[in-house]
């Protein structure tokens, strides 16, 4: 039966209820007269917000389809008129009848997979909150319910057959195409969806498995009916999107906007894949854990902070400080601020740091107390909590203390009490006092701090400099890398082969479904990796809304001369058919409370869209932390940076959009694609540039919707910020500045236009295009899909970055582990060696 005996009404006589509520959710299910009228499980909130979800899902999606269709129809009365006898010709109009055919017959297993999805729906929540009127009438709901999911299992066949049906005569007509020297008539975006393996046939029962697993749960509240509606309807409609949209990429590649100019590369001259022993040198900064700056300090204090401290211990915090700097000269103080919040927490911004910086450059309350002392006082903001301890990062972020004896660590995170009178709780003055007045070789034995000796500080920052760079993340995910190649192998051997050889996770990002912007993809990804090397399962990418990611992103090369693949992604066809997805778009909440269920999924083959960062709750997930802990993704470096390394590299034409782009700006390296040999010594050459992100979210000149981020009266303050940057990190005064916006209207600003005059501050020209993955129109966003990712690996390139409220510019950063950023709000330096 599709719903479990435990989940059906009769089951619960815990939550029978009788009257008015009974009558009012038996008429809104339209139950049958095999259930009784006079008792409920389930409120009416409950049933109607399961009917609501499932109408606006169908029925926009049912509208979606039609527009699909008739955009086909368009399509094929076209191909019908035409009279041209080039054998590209021939080529072309086959691949387009091919997926015209295609997407007509995958409409009709839609149509009827959705009356089963409906039907479904009505007939388990029946079960699940009517009391069935006897024996007879319960047996024949359930071989309802199991009629409903053998026939919906049929439809995922049947919609498997068709996507592999098109592959398999796509890969004929490339091979004759290849025969007969006839590449050229293809467009690049056609041919990228030929690469990689195709994921193996399902077996019998699997499709069957995956109608009824979600509703294999202990209780069933109103997400397990829209998680069970999401999977199928994404299941049954995916492909119908994926179709739609191929053809809308290969009627576009003719316009001539796609036949010239930078997109004529992007649909018709690009490569798919670099040689081997091309440089991409990633990340850009590869030392960028261990960094002393000044060496006047004897002795270092980290004062650790958070969103919890309270405004009054952080005023005794301030003034305990400038005292303690100015009766001790040896000594530098990088006050920390972590950030402690409720893990499916989304914006999480600085609450103190932003107010200690102001006061840090205030005369009135800074420099008038400090001094000439104001570099011995550092204010840092934890972005991420996930890897890395604070000892760690309170070791790298400390610049001062080359010569230091130790860190002494003082953690006020917690201190949100009051002492007597309303007074602040005195554990933070006499914390501090205590610094000031023990001698340093007893400071180890004082109540209540954290001393790390000297040899400990360095022993942190070996490690974390052990930890860096691809050849150490490739060795430590070793046994998974080959588990991943065997799968490969296996999957590429032969097609019609079970399911059981290697289980396997998918990244899911088609069109028809929102994906999230940049950030959020790149995000998704890593979290759905990090899902697959802690469950076990090859990791492979379905990415083609609005283009195939392979046409810039391709799967890492080996440093060795074997032109293999550290772990190739690419995977043909979609899995199409396949009903075990799961959808987490913009709801954490969700996924941390489905994670349980998730990695239990006994799916061969588990499809997941996701747009959030989920470090945290997988490798602490008590089903998972014990394999995060052996392979030690706690206690890596920029961890964000590392799994992307060994995931992606630029393809060649996203390198030779980087190049124009550098040229064009004159921006100066280390750059990744650059040779760096000095004599006999690969060396970092250059002081690089400074990358400024601005989203102002809702000035994008109605070409998309987006909610406002900043006003554009705050770009000042950016501005204001990188030359803070450029300063404090002693970068020369010729440093470039890169300004990455999603506006042009940033360029009427008076001082941007004065930086640009100077030189000083350059962009992208109008020449390349602006846009939004995910809320773009289609013509607009395959336009824009290249430039925008030059603009993020141009961000990931810099030496340092001032940063914005989005995750575009922040996930650059991350990736590319740029030295140093800055929040723009307060411009406070942010640490993102944490993940």
């Amino acid at each position: 039966s599709l719903l479990p005996s435990h989940l059906w009404c009769y089951a619960m006589p815990q939550h029978h209820q009788r009257g008015p509520e009974a009558t009012v959710v038996s008429r809104h299910l339209r139950a049958r007269r095999d259930f009784r009228g006079d008792v409920t499980c389930c409120s009416y909130d409950k049933v109607e917000s399961v009917l609501h979800y499932v109408r606006v899902v169908l029925d926009f999606k049912e509208r979606t389809m039609a527009q699909q269709r008739e955009f086909a129809e368009s399509i094929a009365g076209s191909l019908a008129r035409s009279s041209s006898e080039s054998p590209c010709q021939g080529l072309l109009a086959g691949a387009l009848q091919r997926r015209i055919d295609a997407l007509e017959a995958s409409l009709e297993v839609l149509a009827t997979g959705f009356r089963l999805v409906r039907a479904a729906v009505s007939t388990t929540l029946s079960a699940h909150c009517l009391l069935p009127r006897g024996l007879f009438s319960a047996a024949k709901s359930r071989r309802e319910a199991s009629r409903l999911a053998t026939r919906l299992a049929r439809t995922l066949v049947r919609l498997e057959e068709i996507g592999a049906g098109l592959v398999s005569d796509d890969l004929q007509s490339w091979e004759k195409t290849g025969e007969e020297q006839l590449w050229g008539c293809y467009p690049i975006p056609f041919a990228s969806t030929l690469a990689g393996v195709a994921a193996p046939q399902s077996s019998a029962l699997q499709p069957t498995q995956d109608v009824w697993y979600p509703f294999m749960r202990t209780d069933a509240n109103v997400r397990t009916w829209l998680v069970w509606l999401d999977r199928f309807s994404l299941a049954l409609s995916r492909f119908s999107g994926k179709l739609g949209y191929q053809l809308k990429i290969l009627t576009k590649s003719f316009d001539p906007a796609y036949r010239q100019g930078a997109l004529n590369a992007l649909f018709w001259h690009a490569e798919l894949l670099v040689n081997p022993g091309d440089p991409w040198r990633w990340p850009n900064y590869p030392d960028s854990n261990r960094r002393w700056f000044v060496q006047n300090g004897s002795m270092g204090v980290v004062v650790l902070i958070s969103n919890r401290t309270s405004g009054d211990t952080i005023d005794t915090l301030w003034s305990e400080l400038t005292l303690l700097l100015d009766s001790s000269d040896g000594l530098e103080v990088l006050v920390l601020e972590d950030s402690l919040r409720e893990p499916w927490s989304t914006s999480i911004r600085p609450e103190h740091v932003s107010r200690l910086m102001k006061w840090r450059l205030d005369p009135a309350r800074g420099q008038e107390t400090l001094g000439h002392d104001l570099d011995r006082l550092q204010v840092v903001w934890r972005r991420h909590q996930s890897t890395l301890s604070n000892a760690e990062v309170g070791a790298v972020q400390m610049i001062g203390c080359e010569a230091c004896e130790g860190l002494l660590f003082v953690d006020v995170r917690e201190d949100t009490s009051l002492g007597s009178g309303g007074a602040p709780a005195p554990n933070v003055s006499a914390a501090l006092r205590r610094v000031a007045s023990h001698a340093l070789s007893t400071r180890q034995d004082m109540p209540g701090l954290n001393f790390l000796r000297r040899g400990d500080v360095l022993k942190h920052l070996d490690r974390l400099s052990d930890r860096s760079g691809i050849s150490w993340a490739i060795r430590k995910l070793s046994s998974y890398l080959e588990f991943h190649r065997r799968v490969v192998q296996t999957w590429a051997g032969d097609p019609r082969q079970r399911m059981g050889q290697g289980r396997a996770l998918v990244f899911v990002c088609n069109p028809m479904s929102l994906c999230g912007g940049h950030g959020d993809r790149t995000n998704g990804i890593l979290s759905t990796f990090v899902l697959a090397l802690l469950t076990n399962r090859a990791f492979f990418i379905d990415f083609d809304s609005p283009l195939p990611l392979n046409l810039l992103l391709q799967p890492r090369r080996m440093a060795d001369d074997s032109g293999s693949f550290v772990l190739d992604w690419r995977l043909r066809g979609g899995g199409i058919g396949l009903g075990s997805q799961v959808m987490y778009i913009d709801d954490r909440i969700a996924f941390q409370e489905d994670l349980s269920w998730l990695v239990r999924d006994p799916s061969p083959v588990l499809l997941v869209s996701m747009n959030h960062r989920e470090l945290g709750a997988l490798m602490s997930h008590p089903l998972l932390e014990a394999r995060a802990r052996e392979l030690e993704l706690p206690g890596w470096p920029h961890l964000a940076s590392q799994l992307w390394n060994v995931l992606f590299e630029p393809t060649p034409l996203l390198r030779m959009r980087l190049v124009d782009a550098q040229q064009e700006m004159n921006l100066p390296g280390p750059l990744p694609w650059e040779g760096r040999r000095v004599g006999e010594v690969e060396q970092v050459v250059g002081s690089g540039f400074i990358g400024i992100h601005f989203r102002a979210g809702n000035e994008s000149a109605r070409l998309w919707w987006d909610p406002g981020r900043h006003a554009l009266s705050m770009l000042p303050d950016f501005l204001e910020c990188a030359a803070r940057a450029e300063s404090e990190l002693r970068l020369p005064r010729s440093t470039k500045w890169f300004l990455s916006a999603d506006t042009r209207a940033v360029l009427e600003l008076v001082q941007v236009a004065k930086l640009r005059h100077e030189g000083k501050l350059v962009v992208l020209d109008e020449d390349w295009q602006l846009s939004h993955v995910d809320r773009s129109h289609v013509d607009l966003s395959l336009a824009g899909f290249i430039d925008s990712y030059v603009s993020y690996y141009l961000l990931a390139s810099a030496r340092a970055v001032v940063l914005s409220r989005s995750y575009f510019g922040e996930t650059a950063a991350e990736v590319g582990a740029v030295p140093d950023a800055y929040f723009a709000e307060g411009c406070v330096r942010t640490d993102l060696h944490a993940s």
